[in-house]
């Protein structure tokens, strides 16, 4: 049987270089903390895996959204 796995990602919109480590690192993090739960519960690991986003200030997650090239806001 397949290891479970768990792929988060840091949203939409362009990340200039000087924030993308620090994108790159929150990412990271919220997997391994979603992977914790995938043995158990996947929507906990979704959940997990949210959360540790919406808590890195690299992110806009639970905040808003980036706004489209035409400059409006599309969920």
């Amino acid at each position: 049987m397949a290891k479970a796995r768990i792929l988060v990602h840091g949203g939409a919109g362009l990340v200039d270089e000087q924030r993308l480590p620090s994108c790159i690192l929150g990412c990271e993090a919220a997997a391994l903390v979603g992977q914790r739960y995938l043995g158990d519960s996947a929507l906990q690991a979704v959940v997990a895996a949210v959360k540790s986003l919406e808590e890195n200030p690299a992110f806009n997650a639970g905040l808003g959204s980036t706004l489209t090239r035409e400059g409006t806001v599309e969920l």
